[in-house]
């Protein structure tokens, strides 16, 4: 019953207040939003649904008892938030997982504002990116679908930069953090993300991702990913808008 009324009165302060207080253990955040369908849609998908509380699986308690385990080994546990937005993702990890580092990719410079103004404080790495399966140069196009819909297209002598996965992967790994959960939900770049260079995958013992066929109709922009992720021991499980996808 406690859970329920703290649903009800977190969607009543989504929807009325200009910003969402969370407790985090560096105390309260405050998450400004713009008071758009968007904004306020994605606060809800992760303080009301609750879409990426893992404890809401079966095998929900190992993986959190994985966690403490890297923390009590003295680990610093890296959790990857690629389509970050406003800061929601960020600041819902931050909260479940105190002890972890969180490297955060939003190529929007709007929405890269509020991100690193509703992130601050917090342990983070903020990067005005999109990401990709290698490094290069991407367009931001927005097709008028709200600002959790901007898309972004590979070129060249595009205006927005896009970072390689994998080696931002090893690289963190390099500097003494462990993998442990990546969420992506980049609107169709997941075609590009998996087509190649996907080693970092099974890094992960958690991994969720939002697919988006519904999306863009015939563009093909799971088939990377479920190729990818065919080939490799890991659950498959849907849950709200993700794909969910843990090691064996």
């Amino acid at each position: 019953m406690a859970l329920k009324w703290r649903r009800v009165l977190n969607r009543y302060q989504i929807r009325h207040l200009s910003h969402f207080d969370v407790a985090t253990s560096i105390g309260q955040v405050r998450i400004h939003h713009r008071g758009s369908v968007a904004d306020r849609g994605v606060l809800e998908q992760h303080f009301v649904n609750r879409e990426y509380d893992i404890l809401r699986f079966k095998r929900g308690k190992g993986l959190r008892a994985m966690y403490r385990a890297m923390v009590a080994q003295g680990q610093k546990p890296l959790i990857i938030d690629a389509g970050a937005n406003i800061g929601a993702s960020l600041v819902w990890f931050a909260r479940e997982y105190p002890e972890a580092h969180i490297i955060a990719f939003e190529p929007d410079a709007e929405n890269c504002a509020l991100l690193r103004q509703n992130t601050k404080g917090l342990d983070a790495t903020i990067h005005e990116a999109a990401i990709g399966s290698s490094d290069g140069f991407v367009n931001i196009h927005d097709p008028g679908e709200g600002e959790w819909a901007y898309r972004t297209e590979p070129d060249q002598s595009g205006s927005c930069v896009q970072l390689s996965m994998l080696r931002m992967v090893r690289e963190a790994i390099e500097a003494g953090y462990e993998p442990f959960y990546v969420k992506i939900d980049i609107e169709g770049g997941e075609a590009h993300l998996f087509d190649k260079n996907t080693e970092w995958v099974q890094e992960f013992p958690i991994m969720s991702v939002e697919l988006h066929d519904w999306l863009i109709p015939q563009g093909g922009t799971a088939k990377s990913f479920l190729h990818c992720i065919a080939a490799l021991d890991r659950d498959f499980v849907i849950r709200g808008e993700n794909v969910f996808s843990i090691r064996n």
